[in-house]
């Protein structure tokens, strides 16, 4: 089934909001989430990290089609950072996709048609104004509150990162995505595009997230959380690759 899932092709977007929350967690609670073969990102050695993205997309389309053909849609993704090492030893860091979700069904049936990423329906919401934002979905058991205007603000007290500058370098833009199938041994590597990716830290006042609470982990700290708004971004046809010693 594989084989009629590959990100087929280029598609254009613009990102109306992402934010992204980023969870330390000790590296042995990740290590079998990831496939053998990725590397897990980690920190002193220690800390591995599980971003949480929302996404509210706008106008994405094949690239060539005409507007009137394109969709908007809120997105959820759970992902690993991972170092991705090809089979010709070309090295990517980026993000390993666990799972996906979408307020849109014909989405969540068509993406999983399409490609893998996993996706599922359910009842994903965003209110946003200028100072601040939530995300509310009863069925995923997901609630968010952050503070978002512009005023100077500290990374999360649980995190391991010193400050928000060490936090960005580590934990950034990451343009490559990793979506696995074991079955086939295909790995589908798909890289994003961004201008003006300009991420600024905003508070999270509240948070509760089923999918990390049902993932039985003792230690898990959120280490930051980033906003990017207005932007376009070109997500590439997906490449390939696969592992016939796996």
């Amino acid at each position: 089934m594989f084989a009629w899932k590959n990100y087929l092709y280029t598609f254009d977007a613009f990102f109306n909001a992402s934010l992204v929350l980023t969870y330390a967690i000790p590296k042995a609670s990740l290590q079998l989430l990831v496939p053998d073969f990725m590397h897990l990102g980690l920190f002193n050695d220690e800390w591995a990290f599980l971003e949480v993205e929302v996404l509210d997309t706008r106008q994405i389309r094949p690239r060539g089609f005409p507007t009137f053909t394109s969709n908007d849609f809120i997105t959820i993704a759970f992902r690993v950072l991972v170092e991705y090492v090809k089979t010709d030893d070309k090295k990517f860091r980026g993000l390993y996709t666990l799972k996906s979700e979408t307020n849109k069904s014909g989405l969540a049936f068509w993406g999983n048609v399409l490609n893998t990423y996993r996706f599922t329906a359910t009842d994903l919401r965003i209110y946003k104004d200028e100072k601040n934002m939530s995300v509310f979905s009863y069925r995923s058991g997901l609630e968010i509150e952050a503070t978002i205007d512009e005023h100077a603000i500290p990374l999360p007290p649980s995190s391991p990162f010193k400050d928000v500058e060490e936090a960005m370098e580590f934990t950034g833009s990451f343009p490559y995505i990793f979506i696995h199938d074991p079955d086939t041994k295909e790995t589908l590597i798909i890289e994003g595009v961004r201008k003006n990716w300009k991420p600024r830290p905003v508070e999270i006042v509240q948070e509760h997230i089923e999918f990390i609470e049902e993932m039985d982990i003792r230690d898990v700290r959120l280490a930051s959380a980033f906003l990017v708004e207005n932007v376009p971004v070109v997500w590439k046809k997906g490449k390939k690759d696969i592992r016939k010693d796996e």
